[in-house]
């Protein structure tokens, strides 16, 4: 109930978000295969990769450092078992990063016709899964935690198998760098700062308006970052769906 109930509808919810990117990937890349465009295919992947990463990271960050807030938000009423999922919620926050980063893999590999390589790959980490999860799960002190790390550790599996083929079939190098290191440091520091002013406001706003706030903050002071750090350039952003409208918006707060 802790894991399915409070914790996977969560983790499900930034996944709308990174699954977009990687279907619009696939025409992308498609496109840029068929005419045998090595380079179009590269800067596309790599755009992908780096657009999922964007996004992936702050979700990841900010549902592991304001998990019992958002818990006790959503779930008022329950509030000893909202507490109790804190611990999964958090493990589970961190898998947000490697099930993005297996998506986008996944939509490179359909688009250049190795749709069989990711079913054979996540085959291969469920069974990795299905082992680490009867062990764990049988620890009393980690109980149901342990399926949390399995899930994880499937995602893991699947996404380094996939990105041996990824650079395998078209010879992307990714720029670890510019992929994952500033939005990851962008993140942190978010989630940082949106921890901190749920902590700071706590106890006179409540919890709820506090952890609504905190969000607000948390995203503001990501979105100057990203940008700050250069992770991302508005030319970049310009260039995705509905990226103009949003380059409007974000020009309000980063010139």
């Amino acid at each position: 109930g802790l894991l399915s109930g409070f914790c996977n509808s969560l983790i499900a919810f930034p996944q709308v978000f990174t699954q977009a990117v990687a279907v619009s990937l696939v025409p992308a890349v498609a496109a840029a295969f068929k005419i045998r465009d090595k380079h179009g295919v590269q800067e596309n992947i790599k755009l992908g990769y780096r657009t999922t990463m964007i996004m992936a990271f702050p979700c990841a960050f900010g549902i592991f450092a304001l998990a019992e807030p958002i818990l006790l938000l959503l779930y008022p009423a329950q509030k000893a078992s909202a507490i109790a999922a804190v611990p999964t919620l958090m493990i589970m926050a961190l898998s947000v990063v490697f099930l993005a980063i297996t998506q986008t893999s996944v939509g490179v590999l359909q688009s250049i016709g190795k749709q069989t390589l990711p079913v054979i790959h996540l085959a291969i980490g469920c069974v990795g899964k299905f082992v680490v999860t009867y062990v764990l799960v049988g620890i009393h002190s980690i109980n149901i935690k342990g399926a949390a790390i399995g899930t994880m550790l499937a995602y893991i599996v699947a996404l380094v198998l996939n990105n041996i083929s990824v650079k395998k079939y078209t010879g992307t190098k990714l720029s670890y760098d510019l992929t994952y290191i500033r939005p990851c440091i962008a993140a942190a520091i978010m989630g940082v700062c949106a921890f901190a002013a749920h902590r700071l406001t706590v106890g006179f706003l409540g919890n709820s308006i506090a952890t609504l706030l905190a969000i607000l903050v948390g995203v503001i002071i990501y979105v100057v970052l990203i940008f700050t750090l250069k992770a991302i350039t508005l030319k970049e952003v310009e260039s995705m769906p509905g990226g103009t409208k949003l380059v409007k918006i974000i020009r309000r707060f980063v010139k």
